[in-house]
């Protein structure tokens, strides 16, 4: 995380900057947990927390939207949590890249509501509130929780000069490629490849149809150099596989072993010697065996493509850079249903998590190496395109205008579905801290109705109004004390 954030490596303990903002600052009685990755939940004790104490449903206020709250929901729901977002308690830079994670957010992995939607849910709590009584109380917003945001979160138009030059100098660090390089094929299945299927992504230039098309040079060129491949599907047999992943998004239940949708692409299909990895959450590492695999035969890159961009491409690039891979992923083998959505998470993706570049970067890389090249090989080879690998991307990914009927119209009857409340809950407050609210922190986001001073001035009342009805608060905050604290993701963000 700090190799790809290196400016991180600022956020010392004794660095003012790390503490919480004095205007939302924990009280007696909540919690302070400090973590070193974007999501809250790796690598820290908060989900054993949350269990001890019955909690189902977390409401998660804080900052940066593409960051992490976007990893912290995501994570969230993987580990079972429903995960409610007031939109106007989260802020980012830019209003694009805000709008655009909400939007994401609420299609796949929790439910993005208004601010009052969760006020009155709070209002309607007794004080020390016990799991049974919210849930007696809850029923009367839940099944308004998911809808409230489908109509509210949409992209508006922006540029280069409103994201890309406003993230220059902080989230610009480029990774490269390591020592020895995998390829990970997620999700190239019918259900995106097929026309009728309701997946179908058939955009032009965007779309999984292209990318498969894209895609198999690519790895003709890697399986000539004897590179380990790994593909991914999807399906669930029992009821109680995909947990709230499958409850978010109820037409996954039609995934089943015998349903010919999940087979890979017939074009694009596994030869003799690859692997094939049954996964059931968008993470191709969550639940899965692929980080010890890979761990086993010394990979430190993954070459990663499939679908879709937005989904578990993203979620497995997150999560790979939070296990200590580099991720690298060419824009024209990769897809999804939109280009808005699918531009803009190419965007965050190589601003904070890996390295997005252009498919001749990958090429080039793979064509250097050594047929059945060893690790030590791939080192020298892929010098001559580690220091491009950054900087390529970063004029090419921008996000293009978008509107209702470009991004709400395609996902209805898809991704849809809303969770609401569950039996008990609790209030993550997600790195509310003096970095992002003090003018001339290099982080500082101070954008009206959508930077991190406004949210901070919105969650203020949500809070006030869980403490009266005696609700868990947890605080997360971030430092670094040892020069190995916080791996790829502050050679990423080196500040």
């Amino acid at each position: 995380f700090t190799q790809k954030i290196p400016l991180l490596r600022t956020w010392t303990k004794d660095n003012p900057l790390v503490q919480i903002d004095d205007s939302i600052a924990p009280h007696a009685g909540d919690a302070v947990i400090v973590k070193q990755y974007p999501s809250a939940f790796f690598g820290t004790n908060l989900q054993c927390n949350l269990r001890a104490i019955n909690v189902d449903t977390c409401i998660i206020i804080g900052c940066s939207t593409s960051g992490c709250i976007r990893a912290s929901v995501l994570e969230g729901m993987q580990h079972g949590f429903r995960c409610i977002v007031p939109r106007e308690c989260v802020g980012d830079r830019t209003e694009s890249i805000h709008e655009a994670n909400l939007f994401d957010m609420n299609a796949k992995n929790g439910d993005v509501v208004a601010k009052h939607v969760v006020m009155d849910y709070l209002s309607q709590l007794d004080i020390a509130c016990t799991g049974e009584r919210q849930t007696k109380k809850m029923k009367m917003t839940s099944e308004t929780a998911g809808s409230e945001a489908k109509t509210e979160v949409d992209v508006p138009p922006t540029s280069k000069s409103d994201n890309l030059v406003n993230y220059k100098g902080v989230f610009d660090g480029g990774l490269g490629f390591g020592a020895k390089s995998a390829i990970i094929v997620i999700d190239f299945t019918k259900a995106y490849t097929t026309p009728g299927s309701k997946f179908f992504c058939g955009g032009k230039g965007f779309g999984v149809v292209d990318a498969v098309a894209e895609s198999k040079p690519l790895l003709d060129l890697a399986r000539s150099k004897g590179m380990p491949i790994f593909y991914t599907t999807v399906y669930f047999e029992h009821p109680s596989d995909g947990g709230v992943f499958t409850q978010k998004i109820p037409l996954l239940r039609t995934w089943t072993k015998d349903n010919p949708l999940v087979q890979i692409d017939d074009s694009i299909a596994p030869h003799a010697g690859d692997a094939v990895i049954v996964k059931q959450y968008p993470s191709a590492f969550f639940g899965t065996n692929l980080q010890c695999n890979l761990r086993a035969i010394n990979v430190d890159t993954c070459i990663i493509i499939g679908c879709s961009t937005s989904g578990c491409i993203r979620a497995s690039v997150l999560e790979g850079m939070q296990h200590g891979f580099r991720c690298i992923v060419p824009r024209e083998c990769v897809g999804d249903r939109t280009e808005s959505i699918h531009e803009a998470n190419l965007f965050d993706m190589n601003a904070k998590n890996g390295d997005v570049v252009a498919k001749h970067v990958v090429m080039d890389y793979l064509s250097q190496l050594d047929i059945a090249c060893t690790g030590e090989r791939q080192t020298k080879k892929m010098k001559m395109t580690s220091e491009t690998a950054g900087s390529e991307a970063k004029t090419e990914v921008d996000v293009p205008p978008t509107s209702k009927s470009d991004n709400l119209v395609n996902y209805k009857g898809v991704f849809d579905g809303g969770l609401g409340f569950g039996a008990k809950s609790a209030i993550i407050v997600i790195d509310f801290t003096k970095a992002y609210t003090t003018p001339g922190s290099k982080f500082f986001c101070g954008g009206k109705g959508f930077g991190v001073v406004d949210a901070v001035a919105e969650s203020k009342p949500l809070l006030d109004l869980a403490r009266s009805k005696g609700m868990p608060i947890f605080y997360t905050t971030v430092y670094f004390e040892h020069p190995s604290d916080g791996g790829v993701f502050t050679q990423k963000i080196p500040l």
